[in-house]
């Protein structure tokens, strides 16, 4: 169960409903806790945070700070990640250098198989001439007739 808690308004703030400075209200402690973190309410009788809340020039170096250390932990954010793809880019680039070595590789391989293959069929052709040579048949029975009379 939530603790309800009365809070001094401290500025004026547009909210789900207006909250005018110097006025109290009574919310439940997680409903308050923003409103207290942006200064708009404070526990009564709380000076440091009611000094804080009318000072306009503290809460502004408040949120100066905020923001640079904001934009720091981005800055750093950008950073690392900047080097983390640097770091996959050289890592994909080592990589494809291998590929493309291997496929060069199993190229040459390929391209030294070919001409063995060739080489031997070439020889195959040239001894199957050499060993028989066929005389030459006639093309038709006529030409065997005529060949046969002689």
């Amino acid at each position: 169960m939530t603790k309800i808690v009365t809070y001094d308004v401290m500025r004026e703030h547009e909210g789900d409903r207006f909250y005018k400075k110097g006025e109290t209200r009574e919310l439940a402690e997680t409903d308050a806790k923003h409103l207290l973190a942006l200064g708009v309410l404070s526990v009564p009788g709380s000076e440091i945070k009611r000094s804080q809340a009318s000072n306009p020039f503290a809460r502004k170096a408040e949120a100066e700070a905020e923001f640079t250390a904001f934009i720091q932990k981005a800055n750093d954010a950008r950073i690392a990640i900047t080097a983390e793809i640097d770091k996959a880019r050289s890592d994909a680039d080592g990589k494809i250098k291998s590929i493309l070595a291997e496929v060069g590789k199993a190229r040459s391989d390929a391209d030294e198989q070919i001409s063995s293959i060739m080489a031997e069929v070439e020889k195959a052709k040239v001894e199957a001439a050499t060993k028989a040579k066929v005389e030459e048949q006639p093309a038709n029975k006529a030409e065997l007739i005529s060949e046969k009379s002689k």
